[in-house]
């Protein structure tokens, strides 16, 4: 209940309140992988804790290294601490097919290609690309993340990764 709480809390954009019930699922759950790497990509994500992110979501990629959104909280992590060849490194990894979460094990009928990452995993590659001045790929990711979603009713997602292109 409480990661489903943190998680409205994210669509709502509101990021503090997103991270309290993350904090205490963590207080009595110290090993919760899940909570682990969204507390850690949150915090990633606002540029703050990243050392203690760059941890919780190491430990998450060790326990589950085919989850591909954990290697994109790596990757992002990464990004944000300026190293950026090793965020490639690891964005790459969360794009190929065989890297599945465990949520790509069962399977879905939402007009998604399972094997095509997901746009803000794309959006993070390309993002890394360009902190190595390897723009062409970054604008093929991103190309890709727009392409992803344009499929999705997400106007303000699509509208800023457009920008970047």
């Amino acid at each position: 209940a409480r990661l489903a709480l943190s998680n409205i809390y994210v669509m709502l954009k509101d990021i503090a309140k997103a991270e309290q019930p993350l904090e205490e699922i963590l207080d009595e759950f110290p090993d919760d992988i899940g909570a682990m790497n969204d507390l850690g990509y949150l915090w990633a994500d606002a540029g703050k804790n990243l050392g203690r992110a760059l941890d919780m979501v190491q430990k998450a990629v060790a326990a589950e290294p085919d989850n591909r959104a954990y290697r994109d909280s790596l990757g992002w992590v990464y990004f944000k601490l300026g190293r950026f060849a090793e965020a490639v490194a690891e964005l790459e990894l969360a794009t190929k097919p065989e890297a599945k979460s465990a949520d790509d094990a069962a399977p879905k009928d939402d007009g998604k290609d399972a094997d095509e990452p997901d746009a803000v995993i794309l959006e993070h590659l390309g993002d890394a690309y360009l902190g190595l001045g390897r723009t062409d790929d970054a604008v093929k990711a991103w190309r890709r993340a727009e392409a992803s979603l344009a499929k999705e009713d997400d106007p303000e997602k699509l509208a800023a990764v457009r920008k970047k292109i």
